[in-house]
């Protein structure tokens, strides 16, 4: 469900990172309507895909750092 796995700055206030990366467990992420603070009225399909774009580009990134 959207909330369950609130996206925040710190680990104060969320449970991921703007990326999806649980603060508390580096490596794993989550990506989908969990990560959302509220669910909202409409269908959040296009905000999960973007998110799931923006996390597939951040994994990228860091897998070609890691191959240099």
């Amino acid at each position: 469900p959207a909330g369950g796995c609130r996206m925040a700055h710190d680990s104060r206030h969320g449970v991921v990172d703007p990326f999806g990366e649980l603060f508390h467990h580096l490596g794993l992420y989550v990506c989908g309507a969990a990560t959302f603070p509220t669910s909202g009225a409409m269908n959040p399909t296009l905000t999960v895909v973007a998110l799931g774009l923006r996390l597939g580009g951040r994994l990228r990134e860091l897998h070609q750092s890691d191959e240099r």
